[in-house]
Formats: C-alpha cells, sequence, structure tokens
C-alpha cells in the first residue's frame, strides 16, 4: 500500500494531480451562492497543479493549500507568485492536517477522498477546521452506474491494480466511491449537504469510451445533471455543505 501512496508523493504522472476542466464551472456557482467575502480565509485540500485556485482567489482574501506531493507543491508555489494569488502553500497529509480548529470559513476538497487510505479521516479533518456555519464544497467519481460495475469486475479480477474512469490511478488509489457514500459520511460528521451537483453522463452509462476522454470532458451535461436523479448518477458528483453548529439537528 505504500507504494500505492508514493504514485502521489512523487510527480510520476501529472494527470494524477489534475482535475476536469469544467469542475472550476461547478466550484465557481457554489461559490457565488456562498458570497464573496474580504474576510473569508480558505483551505483548497489536496490542491493538487493548482486547478482550483484561480477560482478561488475571486471570492476570498486569504487561501492556504496543501498537497502530499512535494515537487507539485513547489510548482504551484512558483506559479501562485507568478499569477499574483494570494497562497500560503505546505507539503502535508489530508489525514493530519496541520492546522488549528475551526480557522478557515471555506474549505474546498475536490477529487482527494477517493486517492486516500483513509478518506473518512480527511471528512473528519475538514470539518475539525472548518467553523461552525462555514462551507465546504467537496467532489468525488460516483460509481454508482455502469462505470462502477467495470470498475467493481476490474479491480477484483487485476490484483494490485485499479480502475478509474480517467485512466490515470491504476498504480495508486482509487477507491470505490459514490454520491450515497459520501452524503452519508458528511451526515456523519456534521455536515448538511445543501447543494448537489453531477457531470459527465457519457463517461458513467457509456465507461467503454474513456480512451475518448479529450472529447467527453467537452460535454459533462451541467445543465441536465443539476437535477435529480441524474446529479446521483453522474460520473462525477459535487455538494456543497455546511457545518452544522453542535445545536443544530441532523
Amino acid at each position: 500500500m505504500e507504494k500505492k501512496v508514493n504514485y502521489y508523493t512523487q510527480k510520476i504522472n501529472i494527470h494524477a494531480h489534475t482535475s476536469v476542466p469544467w469542475q472550476q464551472i461547478v466550484v465557481m456557482d457554489f461559490l457565488k451562492k456562498i458570497g464573496r467575502s474580504q474576510n473569508a480565509r480558505c483551505l483548497d485540500v489536496g490542491t493538487g497543479i493548482g486547478n482550483n485556485l484561480e477560482t478561488i482567489a475571486a471570492f476570498v482574501s486569504e487561501i492556504e493549500a496543501f498537497d502530499i506531493s512535494p515537487e507539485v507543491v513547489e510548482n504551484v508555489k512558483n506559479s501562485s507568485e507568478n499569477k499574483k494569488i494570494p497562497l500560503k502553500i505546505i507539503c502535508a497529509n489530508a489525514e493530519n492536517m496541520p492546522y488549528p480548529p475551526e480557522m478557515f470559513n471555506i474549505v474546498i476538497c475536490t477529487e482527494v477522498l477517493e486517492h486516500c487510505l483513509r478518506p473518512e479521516s480527511v471528512i473528519r479533518e475538514c470539518s475539525r477546521v472548518l467553523k461552525p456555519g462555514g462551507y465546504a464544497i467537496f467532489s468525488v467519481p460516483n460509481y454508482f452506474n455502469p462505470a462502477g460495475l467495470i470498475k467493481k469486475i476490474y479491480d477484483s479480477s487485476h490484483k494490485g491494480k485499479t480502475w478509474d474512469a480517467w485512466g490515470n490511478h491504476e498504480c495508486g488509489i482509487e477507491n470505490f466511491t459514490t454520491s450515497f457514500w459520501l452524503n452519508g459520511l458528511l451526515n456523519i460528521h456534521g455536515f448538511s449537504v445543501v447543494e448537489r451537483r453531477g457531470g459527465d453522463l457519457i463517461r458513467s452509462w457509456l465507461p467503454f469510451l474513456r480512451r475518448f476522454y479529450t472529447f467527453i470532458d467537452r460535454y459533462p451535461f451541467l445543465g441536465i445533471t443539476k437535477k435529480w436523479p441524474l446529479n446521483m448518477c453522474a460520473m462525477n458528483y459535487f455538494c456543497c455543505a455546511k457545518k452544522r453548529d453542535s445545536s443544530s439537528p441532523r
């Protein structure tokens, strides 16, 4: 398992540290609803190559970020300086975040949970560092569809390897995550989901076309996947959640 973790600590495959290009449309929509604040502090968990940072910078005054890969962190640090993004970035593990409790107003954790040994620990940490009443944006691959069946068959027949819908994590970690799985864990750890969004119907229902992912990424069907049940069964699942006060009911 250590070898699988090392797949992310070293920049072996840059595609393992990035995300679909249209993810920023969803993140921006969520941030617009949360609202701009010059006093807000945001944490980008597992920032990868920094896809989220320019989007976040339009809504908050302070951004902190981390990633498990030292090389990726160094690259993002240089890139953010060139783009004049107000960023503090360190190398850290999402399962044990080096921040005090209730430090952030917003936490963003996109395309991270599926690559962690203990994803529930990451959600617990996101809740710990977020202020009560603060917002978190999460995303995971959603295998509640035909792509999930292919993953189950592949993973059971290829020891030591894992299938993912994009073909970037065979030697890394790709947990079997679903929209229902994420919603359940968020509820357990003090979050109430306020909005859900799906994306990428082609890859979820026609997973054998994944080799055409460059073409598929142009057609994520973001409009129709705002609604139930498509928001729960598309290949990507996004949600915006609010951290409950300790006195608030579930």
